[in-house]
């Protein structure tokens, strides 16, 4: 009877024990932390079914599988920060390449070294079919990190530098690494007037751009909480008042469109969905303005405090959409511009001191971004 006993006890122990490591290669071992920075295939067991900016209604609606309630309720309680507030704005104050590549060099983080480069080439090229298609596994990452120079594979005029190696907090991206510089480009000195023939399209950052730039020539398309997944959609706010993207750029003929975008999404989908929607969003704009340049720029940085305190809306989330948006850039008639470098701290996040919600800029420091991009004209 007692053989009977240890023998019974020790299969149920053997099954709890398969199942418990079952349950964990279910949670955490399949491929959640898709990205179009590492090439892996979409989990469509965490395919969002709603693809808009998390709101306190259907947050828990949208969470992927294997997110803990805690990063849930993190989310719940970022989001009234991220889409942006109006009383709080100004509460402390008033390649050229016919055949451009991607490279990573070893440079210290707070070094923006992409002001020297040859000018643009006249040739119109296509959106980079296969977005970083050298960077397709960690290893290729880990391989060139730290070494002066090494070239990796021919996608755009982007320079990519090492980021931090922090695991992945939530199944929404995986680190790549490494971060994007801003095109190589010889980038000239512009003044105000230099923007009246450009475009802003955004969310409430560029909302904050629009109100406290004072580039009262140049053009605006922003909305509080907008998102890759709506921003053909959405009525927007524009110098013409309440209309679509499309209107505007069907009724305006532009020389530069910036976009800067993705702050709304880093709790929805992927990277891979985030980029996807990107691209068919900028191929959208091209066939409607063919002429103009599209300068991507990179989504601006939350504050350290801010980022720690975030399993989803941190810096490593946003440097990942980061590094998947710039392989975009041809360098032709579309680069990328990182204007992080004009309001980061030692430690690449946006600087506590100029944020008064760890998201936003204090209204007075604005001309950070406007003097930054005032010396990067085309």
């Amino acid at each position: 009877m007692i053989i009977i006993s240890v023998i019974a006890a020790m299969a149920i122990g053997l099954a709890l024990g398969v199942w418990g490591d079952y349950t964990l290669k279910v949670e955490w071992d399949r491929p959640v932390f898709s990205s179009v920075v590492l090439g892996e295939k979409k989990d469509s067991e965490i395919k969002q079914a709603v693809k808009t900016p998390i709101d306190d209604s259907d947050a828990l609606d949208v969470m992927a599988d294997g997110v803990s309630e805690d990063t849930a309720n993190d989310a719940l309680d970022v989001n009234d920060n991220v889409n942006g507030s109006e009383e709080n704005k100004d509460s402390e104050g008033d390649g050229d390449s016919a055949d451009p590549q991607v490279i990573i060099t070893n440079v210290d983080a707070d070094d923006d070294s992409n002001d020297s480069a040859e000018g643009e080439n006249s040739d119109k090229s296509a959106l980079n079919d296969d977005p970083m298609a050298g960077l397709n596994r960690m290893d290729d990452i880990e391989d060139v990190t730290g070494k002066p120079y090494v070239e990796i594979t021919k996608v755009g005029a982007v320079e990519f530098v090492p980021w931090n190696d922090n695991p992945a907090r939530s199944p929404y991206y995986k680190n790549p690494g490494v971060r994007p510089l801003s095109s190589k480009y010889e980038y000239k000195d512009v003044d105000a007037d230099y923007f009246a023939t450009s475009l802003f399209i955004g969310d409430s950052r560029i909302e904050g751009l629009h109100d406290y730039s004072g580039w009262d020539k140049a053009h605006f398309a922003y909305k509080t909480g907008l998102s890759v997944f709506n921003m053909m959609s959405e009525t927007l706010n524009t110098n013409d008042g309440k209309c679509t993207l499309s209107e505007v750029l069907e009724n305006y003929t532009f020389d530069n469109i910036y976009i800067m975008i993705g702050i709304n999404e880093l709790g929805s989908g992927t990277v891979s969905d985030f980029a996807d929607k990107y691209k068919e969003n900028l191929e959208t704009i091209r066939s409607l303005q063919q002429d103009a340049r599209i300068i991507i720029l990179g989504i601006m940085y939350v504050t350290k405090e801010y980022s720690d305190s975030s399993d989803v809306y941190n810096n490593d989330n946003i440097n990942a959409k980061n590094a998947a948006i710039a392989s975009f850039a041809n360098g032709t008639d579309i680069f990328y511009l990182d204007m992080n470098p004009a309001v980061v701290d030692e430690n690449m996040a946006l600087r506590e001191d100029i944020s008064f919600d760890g998201v936003h800029l204090i209204a007075k420091y604005y001309y950070l971004w406007t003097d930054f991009m005032c010396s990067h004209g085309y």
